[in-house]
């Protein structure tokens, strides 16, 4: 009977880079057994895509990081500056350097925490690129891994361009001129430096070997080969399978593990022959920064100068629940404001779809919030519950995790109680929590798209979200111009018209049945009127918000029917619309308004009429210059 493996240390988290400007990084140690193995002088540094693929990527990187420590090796994952959880924004200048620095830093804060003096780089897409390019010239990295690298800057944008160009238009084109793709903007030097890249023609000291994992064929391959031959580098090239699936939403990622498992074996090899090579030099710890607030908390500076505080935490008794407290910097704060807990977005881990929550966080944080961006079990680096899987987006025992984190904010002292925010299932989730009565001051409630999870087999096609969500669609494409006479022409399906009319008119009968129980006090399920009045008898405001178009305010005025527009004619329940938005949000523009209308609800008033002593305007989007959003009445047949 072989014996157990060592458990793996818990990763470390860590702040690096420029004081008032820090990355966040997370060290993964081997087990105590192998701290002294063959492979522990190197370190291997994974460098992520940067784009639309980093989302989906993060389980894999994670991981990956994983079993790499198990083999001995010590490893470090990051966030680029202007991505992730690190500090500034995506439309900061320079991006590309600002990437490559980021890399630098990584390797020169982990020598310190890890006492290494090898490397191993390994790159992602375009992390592939980033990484090439600063292993070129150093003579502390010993191979370089590229998992379906972007080598040629042209064609990677090639790319973008058509992914973009298959996204929905908007009616309000940004004025900005950003290309924007998969929820990622990008101005035009940015896109510019993109296109520029090409690592065949890197000058420097390559690493002496090479490994390139590709699902098709690379462009640029070739020239770069040539380049590593003339180099003397030894370059080996493997195919694989799973490339897509790693890079998909969050939610619907496979984690390629046959690829991941090549990639320890090779690792390993080198670092273990790389082991007479290593030395005791090591970078001063001066050179990883933020030395001020130490490796767990780090200071940001915002945009407009406005200073505050990130800190990773661990939360629960056994500490399994990770998230990122944004604050205002001690002594900023002139009265305590309501605690916010920001929860997960479908699958995706604390940072958000199109990096929304950390733009929340921070546009609270510098109002004067405490704000904590929560990965609950299974998503971003909270682990799973033991037997569980990763990845469960509506677990049965979520709404135990989110008590933990209310019951934590609220005895935060910056924090005046709490309030949830969440998108999609994070909007379940935080009215789920106000149903069961947990000690919340209020939710903003953004796209849920059910208020009922039974599991998948509720989810299929007649579920309630789903035949609201079609009825919604056909009502949308019957009003444009043209719509019956495409009909006419056989250009649409009628049977599918036919079908949705269908399960609407059940749905309608339904309705009609659950509320005549409900007169003559017959108990039902599913009770989504029972549930709001429940919440608005303990006085906890609910605030809906929806994109355009969204199937949620039908689902709302279907499920909450009479009670909703109670309530909502006495201020206990709000609804707005937001247009030009899709479900999360992904252009940057509707990002930009959706942020002052959750200030708004949270009650605080942004930073333009809270200077001037004045309340904000309707929809809280006075303070970014745009119209305010429509704040339509709850009615029947949306």
């Amino acid at each position: 009977m072989s014996p157990m493996p060592a458990p793996l240390p818990e990763p470390e988290p860590g702040w690096f880079g420029p004081a008032g400007r820090p990355s966040l990084g997370w060290v993964h140690r081997p087990p105590a057994a192998a701290a002294d193995g063959p492979a522990a002088a190197t370190g291997v540094l994974l460098c992520g895509p940067v784009g639309p693929e980093a989302m989906g990527v993060h389980r894999t990187l994670r991981v990956l990081a994983e079993g790499l420590a198990r083999a001995g090796l010590p490893a470090i994952r990051f966030d680029y500056d202007g991505t992730g959880d690190a500090a500034g924004d995506e439309l900061d200048p320079d991006r590309l350097e600002a990437w490559l620095r980021t890399v630098r830093d990584a390797m020169a804060a982990g020598a310190v925490r890890l006492g290494v003096s090898r490397w191993i780089l390994l790159g992602v897409r375009l992390g592939a690129a980033l990484a090439a390019r600063v292993a070129a010239g150093r003579d502390d990295v010993d191979a370089l891994v590229a998992v379906a690298p972007v080598l040629s800057g042209r064609a990677f944008v090639r790319e973008l361009r058509a992914f973009s160009m298959a996204a929905a238009p908007v009616s309000e084109p940004d004025p900005r001129g950003l290309h924007e793709v998969g929820g990622c903007a990008f101005d035009e030097a940015a896109w510019q430096a993109l296109a520029a890249i090409d690592v065949g023609a890197f000058e420097g000291r390559l690493p002496p070997r090479v490994l390139v994992l590709e699902a098709r064929r690379t462009a640029g391959l070739d020239a770069w080969a040539a380049r590593l031959a003339e180099g003397g580098a030894r370059l080996e090239v493997q195919g694989f399978e799973g490339a897509d699936a790693m890079m998909r939403d969050p939610h619907e990622v496979e984690v390629p593990h046959p690829m991941l498992a090549t990639v320890v074996r090779w690792t390993a090899e080198v670092a273990a022959a790389s082991r007479g090579a290593a030395t005791s030099d090591s970078p001063s710890r001066r050179v990883c920064g933020v030395a001020q607030d130490g490796p767990d908390a780090a200071r940001i500076v915002g945009p407009d100068g406005v200073v505050h505080v990130e800190r990773v935490l661990r939360l629960g008794r056994e500490r399994a629940l990770v998230g990122v407290l944004a604050e205002p910097a001690e002594g900023r704060a002139a009265v305590r404001r309501a605690g916010v807990v920001i929860l997960n977005a479908g699958a995706a881990h604390r940072v958000g779809p199109s990096r929304l929550s950390v733009m929340l966080a921070r546009r609270l944080a510098a109002l004067g919030h405490p704000v904590l961006r929560l990965d609950l079990p299974g998503l971003g680096d909270s682990p799973a519950r033991p037997g569980d899987p990763d990845g469960v987006v509506y677990a049965p025992d979520a709404l135990e995790s989110v008590a933990v984190a209310v019951d934590w904010m609220r005895a935060w002292p910056q924090a005046d109680g709490c309030r949830l925010v969440g998108l999609c299932s994070g909007a379940y989730h935080a009215f789920k929590a106000a149903v069961a009565g947990l000690p919340v001051q209020g939710i903003v409630a953004i796209n849920p798209l059910t208020f009922f999870w039974h599991g998948d087999a509720a989810d299929g096609p007649e579920a309630e979200h789903r035949m609201i969500a079609d009825a919604v669609r056909l009502k949308t494409a019957a009003a444009k111009p043209g719509a019956w006479r495409r009909v006419v022409r056989g250009e649409v399906a009628v049977a599918d018209i036919a079908s949705i009319v269908a399960r609407r008119a059940a749905g309608s009968l339904a309705k009609a049945q659950r509320a005549l129980a409900r007169r003559i006090g017959r108990p039902i399920g599913d009770d989504l009127e029972a549930e709001l009045s429940a919440v608005a008898r303990r006085g906890v405001p609910m605030h809906f918000v929806f994109a355009a178009h969204e199937p949620g305010p039908a689902l709302l005025e279907f499920g909450g029917g009479a009670t909703a527009r109670r309530l909502a004619a006495r201020g206990a329940l709000t609804l707005q619309e937001l247009p030009d938005s899709d479900h999360t949000f992904t252009r940057r523009a509707a990002r930009e308004r959706l942020l002052p209308v959750v200030a708004a609800r949270l009650g605080t008033p942004c930073a333009a009429c809270a200077a001037a002593g004045a309340p904000c305007a309707p929809g809280g989007t006075c303070g970014a210059g745009t119209a305010a959003p429509r704040e339509p009445a709850l009615e029947t047949g949306r």
